[in-house]
């Protein structure tokens, strides 16, 4: 049976607000649906981790990037270095008319992120010589800071005098070899993969050391210069003490910026 013309108008605006209402709700539970936050994933673990990097090339770029650090340690001894030093020293040593006797080498302490290297050495010459010698170690390259400085008069000539001399100088630190090798056994790779793994590793830690070291720089060298204003300034204190000591020997601990005299 048909209905009136006037009951279907009444009944169109309510299916018009229905299909509205529908509409909206649906809009607001995709809202509600997608404000929902997901479970966070689980952490990969660390030999997931591993075995998703191209350890081949991650070790290549390491190494690129350990190059170019090495090349900004301006202020560094490194090791291996040693001998380069000890012939440089005798070139100046030479040119100052000073004889230098034994350079020696000795680990020092690690202090932050150096690692001390302690310089002794003994040299003989005229005592206005050795400041000649003593400002050229403070030319060459490397930050250097010297510790202790003794003058001891020889009997054959008044104005020969035997200097004795400990200085320190800096490197990187090392890297700590243990705790590499449980990272790496902690990981199940292959015999190719893991020498790469081994060498991406370690050259990361060598690098940080690196890093750590160059932003030091800056201090070390305002150490260096410091230290070799006091030494300069104090050395001809020491000479002119020389003649009055009765063990014919005085010496000098220089700590930061006072230099103690000693006498014998």
């Amino acid at each position: 049976m048909a209905q009136p013309r006037g009951a279907r108008a009444s009944i169109l605006p309510l299916l018009v607000f229905g299909g509205v209402l529908c509409a909206g709700l649906a809009t607001v539970a995709a809202l509600l649906w997608r404000s929902v936050p997901e479970p966070p994933a689980p952490a990969p673990s660390l030999s997931e981790r591993v075995e998703a990097i191209d350890v081949v090339g991650a070790a290549d770029r390491l190494g690129e990037q350990l190059e170019l650090a090495r090349a900004e340690l301006t202020l560094a001894l490194m090791p291996g270095e040693e001998e380069n030093l000890a012939q440089l020293l005798r070139m100046q040593a030479e040119s100052a008319d000073v004889a230098l006797g034994t350079v020696r080498f000795e680990p020092g302490l690690r202090r932050g992120f150096s690692r001390e290297v302690v310089l002794e050495l003994e040299l003989e010459g005229a005592y206005y010589d050795l400041p000649i010698f003593v400002d050229g170690l403070f030319r060459q390259r490397n930050a250097v800071v010297i510790h202790r400085l003794t003058i001891e008069a020889t009997e054959s000539h008044a104005a020969r005098v035997i200097g004795r001399l400990e200085a320190r100088l800096f490197r990187p630190v090392d890297v700590p070899e243990a705790p590499l090798r449980s990272t790496i056994d902690a990981v199940e790779l292959g015999a190719s993969e893991r020498a790469f793994a081994t060498t991406a590793i370690t050259t990361a830690a060598q690098l940080e050391a690196y890093e750590h070291f160059i932003a030091l720089q800056p201090e070390l060298l305002t150490r260096s210069q410091a230290n070799r204003r006091l030494v300069m300034r104090t050395i001809p204190r020491l000479v002119r003490k020389l003649p009055s000591s009765p063990m014919d020997w005085v010496g000098a601990t220089f700590e930061g910026d006072e230099a103690k005299l000693a006498m014998q």
